[in-house]
């Protein structure tokens, strides 16, 4: 433990980089001493980063989150190599009453306990609040996201909530969210019905649903509603487990090469807008200009990016569900589950076909076939930075960073407008031979 991690500087800040501390989790193994092909290792687990205005005051925070700790270093006046405050997950967990067996009437009740925490502008006075979940109970801090102030350590107040709310049955999510549209965040629970082990057994033969009740607690200032102002059921229609697997196995071939294709909208010129497109053609990066669609549907997994966990389920049903009368239940049927599966990647590759592109960049020789492809803005300049993961020859994978060239106005030392190039100095990572899906979250994660 106490592991040191570098962090380079954000524009206002020394030019030289900031060091950041931070605990990683070492587990060793070292294998059976009785056996004579035992085997050892070590696992390292290090947080992750990411930045955010998490206290509301217009500049970037540095967040570290852990399964045991949350490690806020606020950006005013000055970002901090240390915290400026923990909340100490694991003792939450430990506070929260488990269950002592198996109860195959409730399945959801056997989930363990977890401690969940969201900011928002709750009463519009700054900074930002915080609520927090420690399994059927919430508690709502004003200001819990500040620095401190008379003595007083920074982040919520465990001891001196400002609000506490408690609900019944098995709470698996909550959402801050507009609902009414009174520009007020409001408290959204989605608790689900209770199930047991022989209904999921019949729905092996015969379909069934799965119901979640979601209730609204209005924001009422400086507090929410003491009882929620409307109970609404979003069900999902299951249909037979064994017919519906021999489904997905027919869907699964056609669905996993569009699933998987890299293409990506990316901003080529600077306005603020990703409408551009860029795709892989062999060992090139084709780059397609304004050929995003205006109905292109992000999908899931850009959109958990872009939105993060909340703003996938708000997506997923919960905007309908505001739709939705008091008492009324929205279905999803899952086994359209053929149409309900975005395909970002392939939509956009159909959507750049026919178009004439502006560039075609060589990727590095060797580099392979390439696995991932992210965009990302790395160096703030308002415009797109492809990063290019590939399999290289020899069995590891590559990582290549393609960041543009020149000045702001779009001019560049060739004389070409909008060049983007390989930089030969941050290219050359190696990721060795991970798992490629683990390697692209990998990357994200150091981005942030």
């Amino acid at each position: 433990r106490g592991r040191v991690g570098t962090l380079l500087a954000l524009d206002g800040l020394d030019p030289d980089p900031l060091t950041v501390t931070y605990e990683a989790d070492i587990e060793v193994r070292v294998g059976d001493p009785d056996s004579l092909d035992g085997r050892f290792g070590q696992e390292v687990a290090i947080p992750l980063f990411g930045m955010r205005d998490i206290d509301g005051d217009g500049r970037n925070d540095l967040v570290s989150q852990s399964d045991d700790e949350l490690a806020v270093h606020l950006g005013a006046p000055a970002l901090s190599a240390r915290p400026s405050w923990r909340l100490d997950l694991a003792a939450l967990r430990e506070e929260i009453d488990r269950p002592d067996s198996i109860d195959l009437e409730d399945l959801f009740a056997n989930i363990p306990p977890t401690v969940r925490w969201q900011t928002a502008d709750i009463d519009g006075v700054p900074p930002h609040d915080m609520v927090l979940q420690r399994g059927s109970r919430f508690t709502l801090h004003l200001g819990g996201t500040g620095a401190g102030s008379d003595g007083r350590p920074g982040g919520p107040d465990l001891a001196a909530p400002d609000q506490v709310l408690k609900a019944s049955g098995n709470v698996m999510h909550f959402l801050l969210r507009d609902v009414d549209g009174d520009g007020r965040v409001d408290l959204q629970l989605l608790r689900a019905e209770t199930i047991s082990l022989g209904t999921v057994l019949r729905w092996l033969v015969i379909s069934g649903s799965l119901d979640f009740d979601v209730f609204t607690y209005p924001n009422e200032g400086s507090s929410f509603a003491r009882k929620p102002a409307s109970r609404k059921t979003l069900s999902l229609r299951v249909p037979a487990i064994l017919g519906f697997i021999e489904d997905i196995e027919g869907m699964e071939d056609g669905l996993e090469s569009m699933l998987r294709w890299p293409a990506r909208p990316l901003c080529l010129d600077g306005d603020g807008r990703s409408d551009d497109i860029v795709d892989v053609d062999g060992g090139l990066l084709v780059i397609t200009p304004d050929a995003v669609p205006a109905d292109w549907d992000p999908g899931l997994e850009e959109l958990v990016k872009s939105e993060g966990l909340d703003g996938l389920i708000e997506a997923a049903g919960f905007s309908s569900l505001d739709r939705v009368e008091d008492g009324g239940t929205l279905e999803i049927d899952l086994g359209q589950l053929d149409r309900l599966v975005p395909t970002p990647g392939w939509d956009l590759h159909l959507a750049a076909q026919g178009r004439r592109p502006r560039a075609r960049l060589p990727l590095a020789e060797g580099a392979g076939s390439v696995e991932t492809l992210r965009v990302l803005d790395l160096d703030g300049d308002g415009w797109s930075d492809p990063l290019v993961v590939s399999d290289h020859p020899d069995g590891r994978r590559r990582l290549q960073v393609l960041v543009r060239r020149g000045d702001q106005d779009g001019s560049s030392d060739d004389g070409r407008a909008d060049s983007l190039g390989v930089e030969e100095d941050l290219v050359e990572a190696d990721l060795g031979e991970e798992d490629p899906d683990e390697a692209d979250e990998e990357l994200v994660e150091q981005d942030g």
